[in-house]
């Protein structure tokens, strides 16, 4: 795959910034309002990041999330199909509403910034990007540190996702995946990638299931697989995020039953795939950005 050249032509003068919130099921976005100074500072953080993904020395590699990046790669999607609540942000950003202190900061999901070229860099929320009243914010004030009383928001230098003239960039499947779902982008599992799922030691389930899934069920157990989630949970742990979540979930002898066939098989992998609202495996406040409801 040839290499997507630095953009030359990235603008960050007209920077502007939103939070993905996600209310019921469905993701909203408010723009974060910056003054000018703020837009600025914001600007200087994300700058640096771009040789990351574009550079002479990165080796840009066609999608695939079995795919470990290293300091040298990251992995592209070519005409990448944006979901539709980021689309209206880039063709009518002046019809998104202002974020505001009644927002519900547990919903926020995604910080993103678009700038004059419509590039947009994807940051995952942060555990501290938020200082609000659960938490304590102290500025420093005529060489004491004070108590902020208003709402502050944090924004780092760590950007997870660009988009840039319709390609997707970026180092993680997994953090890519907490971003937006990318599991249209991504192959079935094999029938030996399937029988391997139902006999890893945290799953158990029918020996048919790899005659018996659909497509979405096999691209589900792909990119479970592709992301040794499996490897790190412990399933009583996991069973009590699913009960958190509404989500039925069996434990037998240590391991998570997977039911036969159906939507409740799919309803199970979605949840292992981590795309529920607090991604409950990775220990991730609101990782999944999957718009679709469980």
């Amino acid at each position: 795959m040839s290499n997507t050249a630095l953009p030359t032509m990235v603008d960050f003068a007209g920077l502007k910034s939103y939070i993905v919130f996600r209310s019921t099921g469905e993701d909203v976005v408010k723009q974060v309002p910056l003054v000018q100074n703020a837009q600025k500072r914001t600007a200087e953080l994300l700058k640096p990041t771009l040789p990351i993904f574009f550079s002479d020395s990165v080796e840009q590699v066609a999608f695939d999330p079995t795919f470990s990046t290293d300091e040298e790669s990251v992995m592209k999607i070519a005409g990448f199909d944006l979901p539709d609540y980021i689309k209206s942000v880039l063709d009518t950003p002046e019809d998104v509403a202002n974020f505001t202190s009644s927002d519900n900061m547990r919903n926020a999901k995604i910080l993103f910034h678009v700038d004059s070229t419509k590039t947009v860099y994807f940051q995952c929320w942060r555990n501290f990007a938020l200082f609000s009243n659960n938490r304590l914010s102290l500025l420093l004030r005529q060489g004491a540190f004070d108590v902020n009383t208003s709402t502050s928001l944090v924004v780092d230098g760590k950007v997870d996702v660009i988009y840039f003239d319709g390609d997707l960039f970026f180092k993680s499947y997994a953090t890519a995946n907490a971003v937006m779902s990318l599991l249209d982008y991504v192959t079935e599992a094999t029938r030996d990638e399937v029988n391997d799922f139902v006999g890893h030691r945290s799953i158990t389930g029918d020996a048919s299931l790899a005659d018996d899934c659909n497509s979405v069920q096999r691209k589900l157990i792909k990119s479970i697989n592709s992301k040794g989630f499996l490897d790190l949970i412990d399933v009583n742990d996991l069973k009590q995020t699913a009960d958190e979540h509404g989500i039925s979930l069996t434990i037998e002898n240590g391991k998570v039953v997977l039911p036969e066939k159906g939507p409740e098989l799919t309803k199970v992998l979605r949840f292992l795939n981590d795309q529920v609202y607090k991604g409950p495996i990775s220990g991730d406040t609101l990782l999944s950005n999957s718009s679709r409801r469980l």
